[in-house]
């Protein structure tokens, strides 16, 4: 019987240490989550509509995080996070990576609109809704 304990004890060890191996980084690098709302005024949106453009695409990091027809599309004034109509990404990065996010937009044919460097210490606020407004020449960061 001691042999079977042993046997199964040393089992459960085997399991345990494959599991915290697997999933050290996640234990020892804990992620940020950053909020993000983009947004254009009916200004922008017009622009874009006489540029030819029928959506834009907002890349992160080079990976794309939303997409939006730009035909009666547009706000006013920064929409919330949690606004349904708004364009929204929640962004995951470890503190060890690179402290610039780059955001940049692209129409339906890659052509880039706006290419910006975000500072993540100073500029964009971790579990907060942070702002970008989409101007046809450049991403506004709205606070």
């Amino acid at each position: 019987m001691k042999t079977i304990n042993k046997i199964f004890a040393s089992g459960l060890l085997l399991i345990f240490i494959s599991l915290v191996s697997s999933c050290s980084d996640g234990i020892f690098n804990v992620h940020e989550q950053y909020k993000l709302v983009f947004w254009f005024n009916q200004s922008s949106s017009r622009t874009f509509l006489d540029d030819g453009v029928d959506s834009l695409t907002i890349y992160v990091n080079y990976q794309s995080v939303a997409k939006t027809p730009v035909d009666d599309v547009y706000w006013a004034s920064s929409p919330t996070c949690d606004d349904k109509t708004a364009i929204t990404a929640t962004i995951s990065l470890k503190p060890s990576q690179a402290e610039k996010v780059i955001i940049s937009v692209k129409d339906q044919t890659g052509f880039e609109y706006q290419s910006s460097v975000v500072n993540l210490n100073s500029t964009l606020e971790n579990n907060y809704c942070n702002s970008f407004e989409i101007v046809p020449s450049e991403v506004k960061i709205v606070h």
